[in-house]
């Protein structure tokens, strides 16, 4: 009388089985990818939107291979895995990016600072352009004490500083901006 191992399959092979390491490293590996392309995204840093992108490609293929190597319905098992990885990934960007966008929004607005309550100061069109002087089409000057919000900042070969306005094509000099808060021009993005 033979004596059978019940874990031995017809194949006389002994079944693969998920092992809860991997499947807790695949996991991480898939939200941290999703962490990095946030990241990106809010910084406009595609460094790390490739970076994410690097990771979470072959993550969700090795895992898919793994998977499909562990069910009895290979593709029900690895088409499964890609969606529960991508899922995964996408909850990561959704939780993650208010991180970095508050980080990066904070870093944006500026008070015009000047002795002269009626003091202005017109916008270029370029850094270190002509004034737009407010003429008839002309963008209106930004006033003494009002906020403004700026996108990027930088720096000419002569070493002064523009920052352009967020959501426009205009530049002002950075040397008459007080920041709000703790933020400095050097934490603004490059353009």
């Amino acid at each position: 009388m033979a004596v059978t191992d019940p874990q031995i399959d017809d194949a006389g092979e002994l079944p693969v089985r998920a092992s809860p390491t991997w499947i807790v490293i695949f996991a991480l590996l898939a939200f941290g990818s999703g962490v990095a392309v946030s990241y990106g995204l809010a910084h406009h840093d595609s460094l790390w939107l490739i970076l994410g992108a690097g990771v979470f490609a072959p993550l969700v293929v090795i895992g898919a291979h793994a998977a499909a190597g562990l069910e009895s319905s290979p593709r029900a098992a690895a088409f499964g895995t890609i969606c529960g990885l991508t899922l995964l990934a996408v909850v990561a960007i959704v939780i993650s990016t208010p991180w970095w966008d508050g980080d990066a929004k904070a870093g944006t607005a500026f008070v015009l600072t000047a002795d002269d309550p009626t003091a202005h100061v017109y916008l270029r069109d370029r850094p270190g352009g002509k004034e737009l002087t407010g003429a008839k089409g002309d963008p209106a000057p930004l006033h003494a004490g009002q906020q403004y919000r700026f996108a990027c900042a930088v720096e000419l070969a002569d070493s002064t500083r523009w920052v352009r306005l967020e959501d426009s094509e205009l530049w002002a000099p950075a040397t008459v901006l007080q920041p709000v808060g703790k933020t400095t021009v050097d934490r603004l993005p490059r353009c």
